[in-house]
């Protein structure tokens, strides 16, 4: 007998229904001290034995503690230790107990900066990170008195306490507000966190903004703890004896720096607290703290010239290691230091001895000025020199003596005495710019070590001066310095840096002194000595900046000194922090110091050293410094006062348009210019292009020559040229473009010109009256905007239905990929039709190059876009990528600007060209204070941006901008890129410039959207056009898009019209519906809409799709056309499939279709591949011509069972080495049965590459005689090509021409509607939902008819009581019968 399960379990399941609670009705808890009964285990019996069932106690179950403990308020009960099922073995009984923190108080001290509008009110969270363990985030607030927000204050310090787990050392913590208003701008000083149980504290410095509107624009940061390498320190006693002479005495600021055989210390100030230090005849004790530097060998004592009373004469310094007292130097001195008094100078370097009695010898410099000889060589300013060596320097030194210096092609002779500075590296030389001609022309300087009867010469050849040259009135020169050439075309080494200095935002904050600067390296790399800032300007709340060269890499940077002389009125100084970008490198670090430099304010100091905030460090790209030399002719009228542009190619890339200006007066007759220009690396320059605008009298130029040296590799390469640059003379061309001759350049590319048809349309009013210009890409890079000024058929260009010729003259690009073609809109009829543009290269057989367009270049035709790309595939909408650019004006007085702004992308593949900021999105008045405008750009993919160059003509009265932010958004790759600016962008402001270059300060990653392309097709009927606005929606099998409007700036949806629209938007999926319709607004809003086809983009495309779908793909470079992918169907598989499809009778549609398809691929059978027999074919052909012996194979293209023209390189090299004709270094063309041209075009066939012969047959690779008989009969351009050419196409083939990919698969979604959308006709309806459809012409079919409805009145089922008297939209006004109703569909679904 057995018991039944149901009446075992029943109590079990009666008491899941009962409330635990004790007698008293309390729930059941472990604090209630009644334990809950236990179940009696229920026993079963069943084969004869007695076995236990398994008891189930709800009490205990642990899965319902939690519930038990929220519904009944209670702790929680204590899980039962019994086993699930009872048995004779024991239930174990130890088990993991997981480890938990304890709970500390942790006291967080929060530091509000004292800047302006430093103060918050918004919610401040905080949380904790200690490597893998941290504390959640904590809201940082406390109660007050009156009821208001908490207030972050200006200068305030607030405690506040946080509970968490002790989680040990603190790594970072991240600190955030929730306020997006400008008022709630928060400046952060710095936290500091301890925790009470261990006392262990941490600080965490800030000195930043939490803003939405300040700086970077962020609202979240990640603060770090300090961690770099402390090294050893000590104490040492510092003891200055000052003279007894009248007016020995200083009010000044003093400093030394300790120079000992482990290092040097930061610059020290000695101060104690007795306050009154360096009196006359007194002796001042100062303890510093500082790194250990082992034993002494040199001090540096200096002081700032501050006060009343500044000159000091001081006896000696006396240095004690109070950490090892044995350690003692002795520093005599017993000079001046003062401006007015000995030599003036600040400043003495003094050399130890542990003797004191001993005094230091100094060593004898004579340092040797050669003026160069040239027109205002001389000047009559104050110089100074700094000479350097490994770790010493000798300071700035005054030139000067008796006689009168620096005259005309004179030799002056100086004597410098300082200690022993070793072998010197190099100098620093620089003036005042002082007096009535402070212009220098410096030739070259030497230095004589006296001791050692050492000479080290130091070539210069530039100008010292504020108005010539550069512009700056210092150099910096290394040892034997200056490169190869003749001394008009030596380049002087240095290594730039750019340098940032911002004024704070606090009254009073700007100065009128001297500023100058001392850039220290790391790891005792030595310093560059003080550098003057001489141009800047220091107004409160701005940024200088400045470019100036070492002679010495001194990056990454330890610290900064900087400071000013205190003369003038208001000399104080408030300096908010200064940023430093080794241009070499790329590395940008940031300085901050907040802190007045004044002597009436703070601790009175006028200079100060700053060290880098190491969490702001950020690297950016690297650049490559350049000098570059133009040669104009020695002829009349050779000069030209137009300003000159320049833009290197080489193998790794191109540069920005290079203005060559500097402050001489350049370009004039016979005259050899220098300029120094810094680029991002483009590896080996093979040509350039140069030109002017032909802007002012006099523009015509001759052009000798051009030199470029990389001042990094030495590297120096020529561009012969010796032709005007003019409109009036030779060509009337004013761009040229020039070979490189120099180390790489095997052989120079040849320069080839280009003829250029340029068809303009039949529609009326296509001619266009504005300025066109043209710019031609192909493998080896673009001849750049080519204005077409002179055409060789018309005097009046560019009219309606007219061909107008040009001729363009560049180095050979190869292959052309495509076009870019456009208008600057000027004229009243600036609107043009552009039907196709033919481009030939002269002198060679190759075919003419088509790129058609048929589209308006018009601001109020077509898509508004006045520029266009042309491919070879004739499909630009599939070759440009959407770009959202938000622009944001600065909430300043004056901000807003009314002139033309443009905007030039740069990414990994290439730049977008200058892009006209037109037409906004949001707003016609465009960049007007504290507003953002919005606009939608189309161009080429260049992928991920790096940078990108904004800027503005000036044009206009009030063209001064202030650019606040640019936020740059591709939904194509959802990515989102945010540029800070906060600057003036104006002549008159700043640093006078209009344009400037922004790198990402933010990237987010979106929502990825694909690109839909719309065409939709009017009907040709009376009143079939409207008015109205017309939107879409896309319905797929993965979701829906959002309502999109259909519109441009062409007057679109007349009647018989074809308007194409590209739209960005989720990716839906498959297709499988749409809704379209209009708001019904406007006169004769009616419309009658024809069919849609929207070719939908597809990131993926799997094997299976390209076999299962027709699929275009598309690239908007190297391909001639677009490939159409078919499926490639086995014909057994297709007589298979025609049976199965002959037996039933509810598949005769299908049939039909599958036989409307395979019409459809036999018609296009050029571009199927035929893959069936391949391999049998090619091995019987490869047997046979071994038994003949043939040294030469011979095949046709039917023997490879090709009957494709546009086989891909990779099938046929497949296919060539299974036939064993196929080298690396060649592509073989192939020809069909009839023997026309089959796979590779003209434009493919380079010398190099084995032709097919004339009976259809293509032969093996041809003998080295043959080649050369070829070669020899080929064109020049076309032997070019073997050489230096082919080299570089395949170097510039991943920078020019789109790869893989950036191919665009796209897939084809028809919708039939042949109806009306009007309130007046038919159904009254203005709302349509369309289903997909087979191509225009065939039928389409659904299983069952209770799926379709009507789009006249969405919801509900469309029904017919006569399948003959419905007509398909497929064939519009003809019927068709079925018999059976359930294979109609209406194609307005």
């Amino acid at each position: 007998m057995t018991t039944r399960f149901d009446d075992a379990v029943a109590p079990a399941r009666r008491m899941k229904k009962a409330r635990p609670s004790d007698s008293l009705g309390k729930p059941l808890t472990r604090t209630s001290g009644i334990k809950p009964k236990p179940i009696s285990p229920i026993m079963r019996v069943e084969n004869g034995r007695r076995s236990c069932l398994s008891t189930y106690d709800q009490l205990h179950d642990p899965h319902l503690q939690e519930f038990y403990a929220r519904k009944f308020g209670g702790a929680l009960l204590p899980t039962s230790r019994s086993c699930s099922r009872t048995s004779s073995r024991p239930c174990s009984t130890t088990s993991k107990t997981k480890k938990t923190l304890t709970d500390v108080l942790y006291l967080v001290t929060v530091a509000t900066g004292g800047r302006r509008n430093a103060a918050t009110e918004a919610n401040v969270f905080l949380r904790m990170k200690a490597g893998k363990r941290q504390i959640s985030k904590k809201k940082l607030c406390k109660r007050t008195d009156d009821g208001k927000p908490f207030r972050f204050g200006r200068g305030s310090r607030h405690t506040f306490k946080v509970r968490g787990p002790d989680v040990g050392m603190i790594s970072s913590i991240i600190i955030e507000h929730d306020g997006i208003q400008k008022e709630d701008s928060w400046f952060l000083e710095e936290i500091e966190i301890t925790n009470t149980k261990s006392n262990k504290k941490w600080l965490f410095p800030c000195h930043q903004w939490l803003s939405l509107y300040e700086n970077d624009c962020q609202i979240t940061r990640e603060l770090y703890l300090d961690c770099t390498p402390k090294c050893a320190t000590t104490e040492y006693e510092v003891v200055t004896v000052t003279g007894d002479v009248r007016g020995a005495g200083t009010d000044g600021n003093v400093f030394v720096v300790l120079y000992g055989k482990h290092g040097i210390t930061d610059r020290l100030h000695l101060v104690n607290r007795r306050g009154d230090c360096f009196e006359r005849d007194k002796s001042d004790v100062f303890v510093v703290q500082t790194m250990d530097v082992g034993q002494l060998v040199k001090l540096h004592v200096e002081h700032d010239g501050s006060g009343h009373e500044p000159g000091w004469l001081l006896e000696r310094v006396v240095v004690t290691d109070l950490k090892h007292s044995k350690r003692k130097y002795y520093f005599s001195c017993g000079q001046w230091l003062a401006k007015d008094k000995a030599d003036g100078l600040l400043y003495r370097d003094l050399l130890g001895s542990t003797d004191p009695l001993e005094k230091g010898k100094a060593r004898k410099y004579k340092v040797c000025v050669f003026t160069g000889d040239k027109r205002g060589a001389g000047t009559d300013a104050n110089a100074f020199i700094t000479i350097f060596a490994d770790a010493a320097d000798t300071g700035e030194r005054g030139l000067h003596n008796s006689k009168s210096n620096f005259e005309r092609g004179k030799m002056d002779e100086f004597v410098l005495r300082c200690p022993p500075l070793g072998e010197i590296k190099r100098i620093r030389i620089s003036h005042d710019n002082s007096g009535a001609s402070p212009g220098w022309f410096l030739d070259r300087v030497t230095v004589e070590d006296v001791q050692l009867c050492r000479v080290y010469e130091f070539a210069c050849h530039r100008w010292l001066s504020s108005t010539k040259g550069d512009g700056e009135v210092s150099m910096e020169v290394a040892a034997g310095g200056g490169g190869g050439g003749d001394d008009a075309t030596r380049a002087t080494a240095g290594v730039p840096y750019e340098i940032r200095v911002t004024t704070g935002d606090v009254p009073n904050a700007s100065t009128g002194a001297n500023v100058f600067v001392v850039l220290h390296g790391g790891d005792r790399a030595g310093n560059s000595g003080k550098v003057w800032l001489q141009q800047g300007k220091f107004r409160r709340g701005e940024t200088d900046v400045f470019n100036v060269e070492v002679a010495a890499h001194l990056t990454p940077l330890g610290h900064v000194t900087i400071g000013h002389d205190d003369s003038g009125l208001g000399a104080g100084w408030y300096l908010e922090k200064v940023v430093v970008k080794g241009v070499q490198t790329g590395t940008e670090q940031h300085f901050p110091c907040a802190r007045w430099l004044a002597s009436g304010e703070g601790d009175s100091l006028i200079s100060r050293d700053i060290h880098e905030d190491r969490r702001l460090r950020k690297l950016k790209k690297a650049m490559v410094p350049w000098t570059v030399w133009v040669h104009t002719s020695d002829c009349v009228g050779a000069g030209t006062d137009s300003a000159i542009f320049l833009v290197i190619y080489g193998n790794m890339g191109k540069t920005d348009t290079v203005i060559l200006d500097n402050m001489d007066d350049n370009f004039e007759s016979g005259q050899c210019d220098e300029f120094k220009i810094h680029t991002i690396d483009i590896g080996i320059p093979f040509k350039i292009r140069i030109g002017h605008n032909g802007a002012r009298l006099g523009a015509a130029w001759h052009l000798d020559k051009v030199q470029m040296e990389n001042t990094l590799s030495r590297h120096r390469y020529v561009y012969r040229c010796a032709r005007w640059l003019a409109t009036c003379e030779d060509d009337g061309q004013v761009v040229r473009e020039l070979a490189a001759e120099g180390p790489g350049v095997h052989d120079p590319l040849p320069v080839v010109r280009y003829s250029v048809k340029v068809h303009t349309g039949s529609r009326r009013g296509a001619g266009t009256d504005a300025g066109i210009f043209v710019c031609l890409f192909g493998e080896l890079g673009d001849t750049g905007d080519r204005s077409l000024e002179n055409s060789e058929t018309h005097r009046d260009k560019f009219e309606c239905q007219q061909v107008d010729e040009f001729t363009i003259e560049a180095v050979t690009l190869g292959r052309l990929s495509k076009v870019r073609i456009g208008h600057d809109g000027s004229g009243a009829a600036a609107g043009w039709f552009l039907e196709k543009v033919v481009v030939k290269q002269e002198g060679t057989a190759t075919y003419d190059t088509t790129f058609m367009c048929n589209r308006w270049l018009a601001a109020h035709e077509d898509d508004g876009l006045l520029v266009r790309e042309l491919t070879l595939n004739n499909n630009d909408l599939h070759n440009t990528v959407t770009y959202r650019v938000s622009v944001k004006t600065g909430d300043v007085r004056g901000a807003g600007t009314d002139a033309n702004v443009f905007l030039t992308l740069c990414g990994l593949d290439g730049d977008t060209g200058r892009l006209e900021l037109r037409q906004a999105d949001n707003s016609n008045n465009k960049f007007e204070r504290g507003r953002t405008d919005h606009f939608t750009l189309e161009a080429v993919d260049i992928g991920r941006v790096e940078r990108i160059l904004i800027g503005h003509d000036d044009s206009q009265l009030g063209g001064a901008w202030y650019l606040d932010s640019v936020v740059v958004k591709v939904p194509a790759r959802a990515e989102k890129y945010t540029f800070s600016c906060h600057r003036w962008l104006a002549v008159d402001e700043a640093d006078g410039k209009t344009e400037v270059e922004l790198c990402p300060s933010d990237y987010v990653a979106g929502e990825k959207e694909v690109a839909y392309w719309l065409t939709v097709w009017t009907a040709d009927k009376r009143g079939a056009g409207t008015d109205a606005n017309v939107s879409l929606q896309i319905y797929g099998e993965s979701g829906k898009t959002d309502l999109l409007q259909l519109g441009n700036s062409a007057d679109n949806f007349k009647r018989a019209a074809i308007d194409k629209f590209k739209v960005n938007a989720v990716d839906v999926g498959k297709l499988t519906k749409i809704r379209v319709g209009h708001d019904g607004k406007g006169i004769g809003s009616g419309w009658f809409l024809d069919k849609i086809l929207i070719e939908k983009q597809l990131s993926q495309v799997t094997e299976s799709q390209a076999s299962a779908k027709h699929l275009e793909v598309t690239q908007g470079e190297d391909y001639d056309a677009a490939v159409k992918v078919q499926p490639q169907r086995d014909r057994t598989s297709v007589l298979s499939r025609k049976k199965q499809t002959d037996s039933s009778d509810e598949s005769h549609d299908s049939d039909e279709s599958h036989y409307d398809m395979r019409d459809a691929q036999s018609r296009n059978s050029s571009c199927v591949l035929q893959t069936r027999g391949r391999t049998e074919r090619a091995d019987r052909k490869k047997q046979k011509n071994q038994k003949r012996g043939s040294g030469v194979q011979k095949c046709t293209a039917a023997d490879l069972g090709v009957t494709s023209s546009d086989e891909s390189e990779e099938e046929l090299r497949e296919l060539y080495e299974k036939w064993d004709c196929f080298e690396s270094n060649h592509v073989v063309s192939l020809t069909d049965a009839q023997g026309q041209n089959g796979g590779v075009s003209p434009a493919d066939s380079y010398s190099g590459y084995d032709r097919s012969s004339d009976d259809g047959s293509c032969d093996r690779p041809v003998t080295s005689r043959r080649r050369e008989k070829e070669s020899e009969e080929a064109a020049p351009a076309s032997r070019s090509h073997r050489g230096r050419g082919s080299t570089l196409r395949r170097d510039l083939k991943a920078g020019t021409c789109n790869s893989d990919s950036n191919k665009v698969f796209v897939e084809k979604f028809w919708f039939v509607c042949n109806w009306w959308l009007a309130r007046t006709e038919d159904d009254a309806e203005i709302v349509r939902e369309l289903a997909t459809t087979a191509e225009p012409g065939h039928r389409f079919t659904t299983p069952d008819p209770r799926s379709v409805t009507s789009a006249a009145e969405p919801g509900h089922r469309f029904t017919t009581p006569d399948p003959r008297s419905v007509t398909s939209a497929a064939e519009p006004g003809h019927r068709f019968t079925t018999p059976d109703p359930r294979s109609v569909t209406s194609a307005a679904v």
